[in-house]
């Protein structure tokens, strides 16, 4: 690779082609307008433009301005911008704006641009692509969640009678049959002549009564 000074600019050749130049410390690619690498506007460019310096480079060379700065600053006389690494704006309103690939880029290969010992951008664009696609093919297992059967344990009432003839004495000194009991049964009725009514009593399990079980 040989190189030419002229003023303040650095070309470097391969194959008796620019592959790049420099400006100020900055690198473009070798068929990037001088004009224009003379002379960003404020804001814009490779050195004041953090979208530009990095999804305007290719191979460590500056090709184009970011689409902020193409469409915002520049109205699309510089081109569409690049939204991404090698990838310019197709957006129907920027379509009637010149596309840098079918002017100064025009029948430039990819390969000849910058130099892949700076940085390699074709594989940097494969490897993002590739991770794309692995991410789109992930099938993600739904998590199928069982609503548990919930089994209620009733309670159930046993009633049982009180007797009223448990409590008999019988007086045998007097010969005499004498019922003394606490609860007097009539029955010619249906209920006690006593305050004594029919006792309930509940029989519960010690769980508790809402069971939850998983299937």
């Amino acid at each position: 690779m040989s190189s030419l000074h002229l003023n303040d600019i650095v070309s470097y050749f391969t194959n008796g082609k620019c592959v790049y130049y420099s400006h100020k410390e900055i690198l473009y690619a070798g068929t990037f307008p001088k004009l224009w690498a003379k002379n960003h506007k404020d804001g814009t460019g490779p050195k004041n433009c953090r979208k530009c310096d990095y999804i305007g480079l290719w191979n460590g060379v500056f090709i184009g301005y970011c689409v902020k700065c193409a469409i915002n600053i520049y109205k699309g006389e510089r081109g569409r911008g690049l939204i991404d690494i090698g990838v310019e704006n197709k957006k129907d309103n920027a379509l009637k704006y010149p596309s840098i690939f079918n002017t100064y880029l025009n029948n430039v290969k990819q390969e000849d641009i910058g130099d892949i010992r700076f940085v390699d951008s074709a594989s940097i664009v494969k490897e993002r692509q590739q991770l794309t696609l692995n991410r789109t093919n992930t099938i993600i297992q739904p998590i199928t969640r069982y609503n548990p059967i919930k089994i209620s344990t009733p309670i159930i009432p046993i009633y049982t009678h009180c007797l009223t003839n448990e409590i008999l004495n019988i007086d045998n000194q007097n010969g005499n049959n004498n019922i003394d009991t606490d609860i007097i049964f009539d029955p010619n009725e249906d209920t006690y002549s006593d305050d004594s009514t029919d006792t309930i009593s509940s029989i519960e399990t010690d769980s508790d009564d809402d069971i939850d079980i998983d299937i």
